[in-house]
């Protein structure tokens, strides 16, 4: 309620759990008695909510790499090593600006550092010292125009709209920064058509080959891997503005939500509801009080003997709650202390895939 004031809120019981300790299980019978109890939860969950669905995250690599969106999926499909501006109303605020700018501040910042550590050679003989410098140009260039979209950004006002010409400024300035090939000369990423038709088998179809591949290497290593201002890197920076903005713009109060557009709303109800499947797959997301834990590496086996369960937090990204590598959030607390209610010695523990 501290930082989001009128984020209503309501409570309801939907089941109450009659558990056991799990000190008092049988260890044989303990990842059984777990299962039945996440099992539980998910069917009162359903019971009330009706069965959970999976949010898709917005992505510039959506059906490139073979998953399908779901019906109503409010976004643009990508086009393999093409900008990706997720429709025409992004960005829907000048928060999604800030956000924007502040991963690629991030990016470049990185690459900065990078290029001052590339020697000549991976730029093509002849070329090394002018492509560093083409390099790092280009580099101090866009950290300067991101820095000064952040600044206006929070000038503005985060929860404003952005106007028509500001609007179209910075995705045109995305578009300007954003490249796909780091070197000056792009025959040196070229995929030789030569010998592509050859029969297969024959010495000069795998000659082809092999260029083919050498190239393609190439290509990865100067994606956005290595290179900040590559289109992948300002994609990622365009994906995670459409995720984390927009959830701002949601959770702050009403007038900023309404900034977004009716199909990216809908969209998002899925994203925050109180029932729904992980994005990543697996089961449902577990915030809980009590209960049997859930098990990532083993902190329940430890703490079994002597700990019970006070809370846990899962990964969700709908809270802005990421625990390690999608892992969960738990406190511990004895028996003896829980009575006492002396919560300052309860443990913490933070476990990730």
């Amino acid at each position: 309620p501290r930082v989001f004031p009128r984020w209503a809120m309501a409570f309801t019981v939907i089941r109450s759990f009659a558990e056991r300790p799990i000190r008092d299980i049988d260890p044989a019978s303990e990842a059984r008695y777990a299962t039945l109890f996440e099992d539980a939860q998910q069917t009162a969950f359903t019971n009330a909510f009706g069965p959970a669905r999976r949010w898709t995250i917005p992505s510039a690599s959506l059906a490139l790499d073979g998953t399908e969106p779901p019906p109503g999926y409010p976004f643009r499909l990508p086009t393999l090593g093409a900008l990706w501006l997720p429709d025409d109303a992004w960005p829907y605020a000048w928060l999604h600006v800030h956000v924007c700018a502040v991963r690629l501040l991030d990016r470049l910042g990185r690459g900065s550092v990078m290029a001052g550590r590339w020697g000549a050679e991976r730029f093509p003989p002849g070329t090394g010292a002018a492509a560093l410098r083409d390099v790092q140009a280009r580099i101090d260039s866009a950290l300067d125009a991101a820095l000064a979209w952040k600044r206006e950004a929070a000038a503005a006002g985060h929860f404003a709209p952005v106007p028509a010409d500001r609007h179209a400024a910075f995705r045109a300035w995305l578009g300007s920064i954003a490249r796909t090939a780091l070197y000056p000369d792009p025959a040196v990423t070229r995929i030789d058509p030569d010998g592509s038709d050859a029969p297969p088998g024959s010495a000069a179809h795998e000659a082809w080959r092999s260029r083919q591949a050498a190239a393609m290497a190439e290509r990865a290593r100067w994606s956005g891997k290595t290179d900040p201002l590559h289109v992948t890197s300002v994609n990622e920076a365009i994906e995670r503005s459409v995720v984390d903005a927009t959830d701002g713009c949601i959770a702050y109060a009403p007038d900023p939500a309404a900034l977004l557009p009716a199909p990216v709303l809908d969209h998002w109800r899925l994203h925050n509801a109180a029932w729904r499947h992980r994005s990543w797959g697996g089961s449902a997301t577990r915030h809980q009080l009590l209960g049997a834990p859930a098990n990532i590496q083993d902190a329940p086996t430890r703490f079994r003997d002597s700990h019970v369960l006070l809370a846990q937090f899962d990964s969700d990204p709908g809270q802005y709650f990421m625990w390690g590598d999608m892992g969960v959030l738990q406190y511990w607390i004895t028996w003896d202390d829980l009575r006492g209610g002396r919560f300052d010695r309860v443990v913490v523990t933070v476990e990730g895939h």
